[in-house]
């Protein structure tokens, strides 16, 4: 049995860490979004919150009439000294919204480090005849890159558009990223062929055990390895008038036909 330890070069880290850092360029604004979906009590010109500790711009955004019976919570740390620099609501039990996210992300950075890069080992069960022909199964271990490079940019940053193509029956519309959705396996292919594999007689398998699937938003099994975000972008444009419409979809493969 051979190995290839494959580089995906596709660090969702690294990608979520430059998300990150656009969401905080409207720092103010950014902030407010967090805060009004981590909510936990009215206030409407409550003067903790007028009189606190909170920059005035952040107070003008959480005053404003059209938060009006909105519910917040908020606590604010020094890391450095473990001061709490700001607390409203912030023990009270809260149905926070997409927003929580931010937290397993924060905590991912915090473990792994924002230059993490996944590695998906590849390995060849059986003998490979004339330095050529695999006599038996490759198998692919998923490793919990859920992109496998399909989101990664020609500059090695991470491509994702503020209408991203998982959202598109939600919100009616989506903006594709550039990058070829199977990029990642295009890049594992060309690394497995360079290592003297170039046919398998076997089967091509993918070991998915790293953790249970469990079901998302009722839309799909999360599980340790994706194609696409497991979509098929199905893309409509206007011919002609009285004509069909162009209709394309990607990635091309026999799960849509």
């Amino acid at each position: 049995m051979m190995t290839l330890d494959i580089d995906t070069s596709d660090s969702i880290c690294t990608g979520l860490a430059k998300r990150a850092t656009n969401w905080s360029r409207g720092c103010v604004g950014c902030l407010a979004m967090v805060l009004g979906l981590a909510s936990g009590v009215s206030f409407g010109g409550d003067p903790a919150v007028m009189n606190g500790s909170l920059p005035d711009e952040i107070q003008q955004i959480l005053t404003k009439p059209r938060y009006d019976g909105a519910v917040w919570g908020l606590r604010v740390v020094d890391l450095d000294s473990g001061e709490v620099v700001y607390d409203l609501n912030s023990d009270r039990q809260l149905l926070i919204g997409s927003v929580r996210k931010l937290f397993s992300v924060g905590l991912a950075l915090e473990a792994l480090g924002p230059g993490y890069v996944f590695r998906t080992p590849v390995y060849a069960q059986g003998r490979i005849h004339h330095g050529r022909v695999l006599d038996g199964d490759l198998v692919l271990v998923a490793s919990g890159d859920l992109a496998m490079g399909g989101r990664t940019n020609p500059d090695g940053t991470y491509a994702i558009s503020n209408f991203d193509h998982n959202e598109a029956n939600a919100l009616g519309n989506a903006v594709l990223t550039a990058p070829d959705p199977l990029g990642g396996y295009a890049a594992i292919a060309a690394q497995v062929a360079a290592s003297g594999i170039k046919r398998v007689m076997g089967d091509v398998i993918i070991d998915d055990r790293l953790f249970e699937p469990f079901n998302f938003r009722n839309e799909f099994e999360l599980r340790p390895i994706f194609v696409n975000d497991d979509v098929v972008d199905v893309i409509m444009s206007p011919g002609r008038i009285g004509a069909r419409a162009a209709v394309d979809w990607r990635p091309h493969s026999a799960a849509l036909s």
